[in-house]
């Protein structure tokens, strides 16, 4: 569902959300199908929900990057891995929110400003997600994507990311006339812990831009309150 009511300002989601039987969320006993990318642990559980934040390529200033690759460096040295769940956490307190406030900046080229290209995200986000995964909600900021999706077991993570940046990188090279990268080639995803967490992950994806936000129909349908505080 498109969210278009700019009076929209506090929405509370579904209970039922979770309409069928299984329970969707993380799996804290299963750790089967775990890949590695340079330095993010990326955990594929099939029927669950996951948050993913993937970036253009120039999303982040030089000095930011200096900045965290030095405290990577420093901070990899102290956790090798491989990771429980407790130190993949700390990463992604320490580093993913650090890196959330500098894409709000806005900084780089901002491909995805362009209404053709960020159509073109939108649209191969919601095509894939008839095909390869169940689309909840997302949205496409200037220099960066969110999406919330429920996985399933005819296709992995990994390869839902890779072939979703490489569709849309070739398609927004073609519209821009230009060559080279568009995406960074790590994503930050992160498996829903509980209804809760779901909640608030939806409530995110809306607050990042409430007239772009996409939010699955029956997800919201009869739950959005308006409030004017």
């Amino acid at each position: 569902m498109q969210m278009e009511d700019s009076t929209h300002i506090m929405v509370t989601i579904c209970e039922d959300a979770n309409c069928d039987n299984e329970f969707p969320y993380f799996d804290q006993s299963d750790f089967d199908e775990l890949n590695w990318g340079t330095h993010l642990p990326h955990w594929h559980q099939d029927g669950k929900y996951v948050f993913v934040t993937f970036r253009l390529h120039d999303s982040l200033p030089q000095e930011k990057l200096q900045w965290l690759y030095e405290e990577k460096e420093s901070w990899l040295k102290r956790h090798p891995q491989p990771w429980n769940e407790k130190t993949t956490k700390e990463y992604i307190d320490k580093f993913g929110k650090a890196v959330d406030k500098w894409l709000d900046s806005h900084f780089g080229e901002c491909l995805l400003k362009k209404t053709s290209n960020r159509k073109i995200v939108e649209n191969a986000l919601l095509f894939f997600g008839g095909k390869r995964y169940e689309l909840i909600a997302s949205v496409v900021m200037p220099n960066h994507v969110h999406m919330l999706i429920k996985l399933n077991e005819e296709h992995k993570l990994i390869d839902i990311m890779r072939s979703t940046k490489s569709y849309t990188a070739k398609k927004i090279n073609e519209n821009e006339n230009r060559t080279g990268p568009v995406w960074q080639s790590e994503s930050y995803d992160r498996l829903i812990r509980d209804q809760k967490h779901f909640d608030n992950v939806v409530r995110y994806i809306i607050a990042n831009n409430k007239d772009l936000a996409w939010v699955k129909a029956s997800i919201v349908a009869d739950c959005v309150s308006q409030s004017e505080n």
